[in-house]
């Protein structure tokens, strides 16, 4: 029966789209659209990667880049410090930007420049959404656990566990159909999300059901998804807000077309993985086209674009990083080239 009310609910669904009017004629909407991208600071990893004697702070992987570019955005990186005169600087920033990414990584999530920039930032998406302005945020792996602590209010609220080059087809839980992120996604892409391994996960923190509850996380999230850790740890995979555009995945829907490292052969890169990835980043863009934000003049907006930046290539053989490339910044935001 429940899955008969499924198909009439979808098929009513449909109805109703066509029928109706959009809320925002196709010229009205911005088909340029930014979005800003957290950078973080570089791990020992990178570092011993970078020159001696080198003056850059954070970096950022390339494959958030090509991800939000893919679904046809352009990005701008956001280079966190903890310079509390940052905030000017995050204020001009998102008054420029159409969405925020907040990546993956492996920063605190209470106490760096990134969890600063974060709340930061999230605060003002939360502030526009309520004014009537569309503003989406996404947060990936880090970036999940990130919203997730914004909404505890910085309590701890996660568990250790063990999921590290682990691809899994998402866990979809039943009323997924009535959520804004999956509720509109044809069969065959929620046939490739529930029956192939198209998820890469790598994370060793986990947001179980029980402190999902334990936290009051419900007042403000709906779960889409739960998947299982290498030892059946159940944990949370997807979740979006209840009444803001802010969605986050523990997966990282970027590796799939963009990270190749061969250390990391979980990575799913058949072409359900590749459709499914960019499924995520075309819901996450379209909702970018309907924010307003602009920089205040084209030299303005072209000076903090990415292609200021030239990717440093971290994933070679002789440096094998996890990640393919990477963007590295100094304070006053110079990069590196290959």
């Amino acid at each position: 029966m429940k899955s008969l009310y499924r198909i009439i609910h979808l098929l009513l669904s449909a109805t109703f789209m066509v029928c109706q009017p959009t809320h925002q004629a196709r010229e009205e909407l911005n088909n340029r659209p930014i979005i800003g991208i957290l950078s973080q600071a570089i791990p020992s990893s990178l570092d011993a990667m970078l020159p001696p004697g080198h003056n850059y702070t954070t970096y950022l992987a390339a494959s958030y880049v090509k991800w939000v570019e893919g679904a046809g955005a352009r990005a701008v990186p956001i280079i966190v410090s903890d310079n509390e005169d940052n905030l000017d600087y995050y204020d001009q920033m998102f008054a420029g930007i159409n969405g925020l990414l907040i990546p993956g990584g492996a920063v605190s999530i209470y106490s760096s420049p990134y969890a600063m920039a974060a709340t930061y930032l999230v605060d003002l998406a939360r502030l526009s959404n309520e004014a009537g302005e569309v503003f989406p945020v996404w947060g990936t792996c880090l970036g999940f656990e990130m919203l997730g602590a914004i909404s505890t209010g910085g309590e701890p609220y996660l568990a250790r566990c063990d999921s590290n080059d682990q691809g899994l087809a998402l866990e979809l839980l039943d009323d997924y159909y009535e959520s804004k992120l999956l509720g509109e996604a044809p069969g065959d892409m929620i046939s490739d999300m529930t029956t192939s391994p198209v998820t890469a996960n790598f994370h060793h923190w986990c947001l179980t059901r029980e402190n999902f509850t334990k936290f009051e996380m419900d007042t403000f999230w709906d779960i889409l998804s739960v998947n299982k850790d290498v030892n059946g740890l159940e944990f949370v995979s997807t979740m979006e807000a209840k009444n803001y555009p802010i969605f986050g995945t523990q997966f990282h829907p970027e590796k799939n077309a963009y990270e190749w490292a061969p250390k990391y052969p979980g990575i799913p890169h058949t072409s359900e993985a590749i459709r499914v990835g960019r499924y995520f980043a075309e819901f996450f863009i379209n909702l970018a086209r309907q924010s307003s934000h602009k920089f205040e003049s084209r030299a303005a907006e072209e000076s903090h674009l990415s292609y200021n930046y030239q990717p440093f290539y971290s994933g070679s053989e002789d440096r094998n990083w996890g990640f393919q490339q990477a963007y590295v910044f100094s304070d006053n935001s110079n990069s590196i080239s290959s």
